[in-house]
């Protein structure tokens, strides 16, 4: 893979960038998420591999874990060529807990029943699963910690000219990523090419 710095003005983070490569520390290291009931598509060719997920609407990044459930990051682009990634629990809180809407819970206890005592221990044990998952799915385990101390900090850009390639590097992290956007249409080409 061959990169070529360059500013940042024109890159675009939004969407999935696939993990080619990754060191800390000075060591190959490489995620193994273990998010439950996570859905992913892979292009042919990357079954297997860990994505960075981008969202430049609220400007986060969905992240791998290293043998823990995935983070969800706050991300910052700087026009002197690099990115820095921040934790903010609460950020965090919330995406763990979306599946738990409370707007919905008077619709679902409605059609599960109608009697006052039951929709009020229906409520009750709700609000003790909320608290185990916010308070224990992992955020103080060893592999939690250290994909937050990964993925953290601020890292320097080097990118290909095509702005399909990039280099993430920290004093102790460097990420090789490929954009899933540019593997697609280079599948895409692959496919047609004999026609």
């Amino acid at each position: 893979m061959f990169l070529v710095g360059c500013s940042t003005d024109q890159l675009e983070l939004d969407g999935n960038w696939v993990i080619y490569k990754m060191t800390h520390s000075n060591e190959n290291v490489y995620p193994t998420d273990l998010t439950p009931n996570k859905l992913s598509f892979n292009i042919v060719g990357t079954e297997g591999t860990e994505k960075l997920e981008f969202s430049k609407v609220d400007s986060t990044v969905i992240v791998p874990g290293f043998k823990s459930e995935e983070l969800i990051l706050y991300f910052e682009l700087y026009n002197d060529d690099s990115l820095e990634f921040k934790a903010d629990d609460q950020l965090l809180n919330n995406y763990k807990t979306r599946f738990l809407d409370f707007k919905y819970e008077d619709t679902l206890f409605a059609k599960i029943s109608s009697n006052p005592v039951q929709l009020e221990n229906l409520k009750d044990s709700l609000n003790t699963i909320r608290e185990s998952i916010i308070l224990n799915r992992g955020s103080s385990s060893q592999q939690y910690q250290l994909t937050r101390k990964i993925y953290t900090g601020t890292f320097r850009i080097t990118k290909s000219s095509k702005n399909d390639q990039l280099i993430l590097k920290s004093p102790e992290t460097e990420i090789q990523l490929v954009s899933e956007k540019h593997l697609n249409e280079q599948r895409i080409n692959e496919l047609f090419k004999g026609l």
